[in-house]
């Protein structure tokens, strides 16, 4: 399971056969300092994370 910050895109994974994957997502949301990126910086993760895989 994936939860995704709509602000800065972080990701944030958790596995569902533990029967918890919503709490520790949300966990790590909570936890997580938001930086927001604006829509250049964006573009450029994109493009490197499309070109990493």
């Amino acid at each position: 399971m994936l939860g995704i910050c709509e602000y800065c895109n972080a990701q944030f994974s958790g596995d569902p056969n533990t029967g918890n994957a919503q709490s520790a997502i949300q966990e790590q949301f909570n936890a997580h300092k938001c930086k927001r990126l604006d829509a250049s910086q964006n573009a450029v993760r994109v493009v490197r994370e499309a070109t990493d895989e």
